[in-house]
């Protein structure tokens, strides 16, 4: 759903879409990030926590009831 061609440090934004997104999409069943300080092109840092707001926006999402599954057996 996500991709960036720029340099951007707080990611917070796009946190902010997620939910959203997310609920308008219910047929997506998984979700991945990756959390690094240094992408494949070595130059973005995709870290959850590169700055505060965006820590705060990434938790905000992570604490969504949308998040907390049961699978059964």
């Amino acid at each position: 759903m996500y991709h960036r061609t720029k340099v951007i440090t707080d990611k917070a934004p796009a946190f902010h879409t997620v939910i959203p997104e997310l609920k308008a999409h219910p047929q997506v069943k998984a979700v991945v990030y990756f959390d690094t300080k240094a992408d494949d092109e070595g130059d973005r840092d995709i870290s959850v926590d590169s700055t505060a707001t965006a820590l705060a926006a990434f938790r905000k999402v992570a604490a969504d009831p949308m998040f907390d599954v049961t699978i059964a057996k």
